[in-house]
């Protein structure tokens, strides 16, 4: 074959149809499933397609095999003319090593490559050529697929003509995905994608991660509750006191503040019951309880049984929806960005939301969330104000403790991460 034209064509031929194979391989079927629904001609194409996968893969592999076929018949034509000399086991060690050099590639390597990242865009832009490419093999496509069905009728396989509509986790993920990787602008991603992450990466967080610290907890002794639950009601703010019985580690109750005007003059009368659960616990196992059991707040227990903290209903539903406010939010959030390398934090922002905003690149641990967290996993024990901490490629220096917590500090970055 002497006209490089008609190699040009196979080798075009060979390309799309081996990009083709590995599109339909990596497809994500819930994109394809919202492409069909578009009210357009050519979501009629991807609807008739997305029926017949199992008919348009035998298509695609068949077109695929006649290509593949000509191009190597043609190629060792050329080559035994110019390789006449050689022996034939040589010839076709020679062939056979220039074929492979040649192919697999540029003709495997990139299809599969393209296939995969580019899956559903292909088949929407190839949806025209590939009713074509169907509509000529159409006999002998159906011909076979109706022998690979039979077959598997006779294994006692369960047969699904239809592509299936139960989408799976990395379905969802990989809209999720592709729907970011468009947009150049990360801080542009719009709120809808952001929840629909969110919902997605819900399953996996633990109590730990939405719970209000140990450190943070306002509680009240038993033996103490008639004197100071008045006040500290006045002082806070809160709706709900928890009540604990000689130390902390012993929560027995909480206090709504509407029970201070009831006539009942002794408040331990009025201490509400609550639930305790481990930090390492499913946070949308914890939500399912709070909505069958009209509970909204609960105790967080370590692995030794000791009190890390509180959790609400608002602290799980923010795992999803963002920052909710509620009365444990305290106004002294404070953020603010100096300079490109230069920051002034509060100790409780965490770490997923500094990271998020300003790009930080802060590890994460499961032992913290918050950036007085970080610190202290390094540091081991609360520092002074004015200390000076240095966790490569980050210099804190400490602008604010009280006695148990890290209240406020400054964090340059001594290498660039933004």
């Amino acid at each position: 074959m002497d006209d490089p034209l008609i190699y040009g064509l196979l080798f075009f031929l060979l390309l799309l149809f081996l990009t083709l194979k590995s599109a339909f391989s990596y497809i994500n079927q819930l994109q394809l499933e919202l492409d069909k629904s578009k009210a357009n001609y050519h979501s009629h194409i991807l609807n008739f397609i997305g029926k017949r996968t199992t008919e348009f893969s035998i298509t695609i592999n068949t077109y695929l095999f006649i290509v593949l076929t000509a191009l190597i018949l043609s190629v060792k034509a050329d080559f035994l003319v110019l390789f006449h000399s050689l022996s034939y086991p040589l010839f076709n060690l020679l062939f056979v090593v220039i074929l492979g050099i040649l192919i697999f590639p540029g003709l495997v390597i990139f299809p599969k490559t393209l296939g995969e990242y580019f899956s559903n865009e292909i088949i929407n832009f190839s949806a025209i050529p590939l009713m074509i490419f169907y509509i000529l093999l159409f006999p002998f496509t159906k011909l076979i697929s109706l022998i690979s069905i039979t077959s598997q009728i006779i294994h006692k396989n369960n047969v699904k003509e239809e592509l299936k509509t139960d989408f799976d986790r990395d379905d969802l993920n990989r809209l999720v995905f592709d729907s970011q990787k468009h947009i150049e602008d990360k801080e542009g991603i719009n709120s809808e994608v952001k929840l629909f992450k969110n919902a997605l990466e819900f399953s996996q967080v633990k109590i730990r991660e939405c719970m209000i610290p140990r450190t943070e907890i306002t509680a009240v002794e038993l033996n103490e509750i008639n004197q100071e639950v008045k006040s500290i009601f006045i002082e806070t703010g809160y709706s709900k006191i928890l009540v604990y019985k000689e130390s902390i580690e012993n929560i027995i109750g909480y206090m709504k503040s509407k029970s201070l005007f009831v006539s009942d003059s002794d408040y331990k009368n009025n201490i509400k019951d609550i639930k305790y659960f481990p930090e390492s616990m499913p946070a949308n196992k914890l939500l399912r309880y709070f909505i069958r059991t009209g509970q909204n707040i609960a105790v967080v227990v370590d692995e030794f049984g000791g009190t890390s903290g509180i959790v609400t209903i608002e602290d799980i539903l923010e795992e999803i929806f963002g920052e909710i406010q509620d009365e444990h939010d305290t106004d002294d959030l404070f953020e603010k960005k100096l300079s490109e390398k230069d920051f002034v934090f509060a100790g409780r922002l965490e770490i997923d939301y500094i990271n998020d905003k300003y790009h930080l690149n802060i590890p994460t641990n499961e032992e913290y969330e918050t950036i007085a967290g970080f610190i202290l996993y390094h540091t081991e024990s609360l520092p002074k104000a004015n200390d000076q901490i240095i966790i490569d490629p980050y210099n804190i220096r400490i602008l604010k403790v009280s006695d148990t917590r890290l209240e406020l500090l400054k964090l340059e970055l001594t290498s660039n991460q933004t």
